[in-house]
């Protein structure tokens, strides 16, 4: 199941893919980034984990197996 969830400084969205794998975003905008997001995805899953509907998506990952990446796309732009 996908989910959208709103905080104070934006949205988050999760949408799970094929072999159990899950996808997690956060939407903002720029002046709400914190620079460690920017390099760190481990910040980007302690942030989600703050949010009680990401939590319960990520209550059980594994960080030493999963596939983390980083990046900031401004919304005009493609990735």
């Amino acid at each position: 199941m996908g989910v959208i969830s709103a905080t104070q400084t934006g949205w988050w969205h999760s949408a799970p893919l094929p072999d159990q794998r899950r996808i997690i975003a956060f939407q903002t905008d720029s002046d709400q980034v914190d620079a460690a997001v920017k390099k760190d995805p481990n910040v980007q899953v302690e942030q989600a984990l703050t949010c009680p509907v990401m939590a319960r998506f990520l209550a059980g990952i594994d960080r030493a197996k999963a596939s983390m990446h980083c990046g900031v796309t401004a919304a005009n732009s493609t990735i």
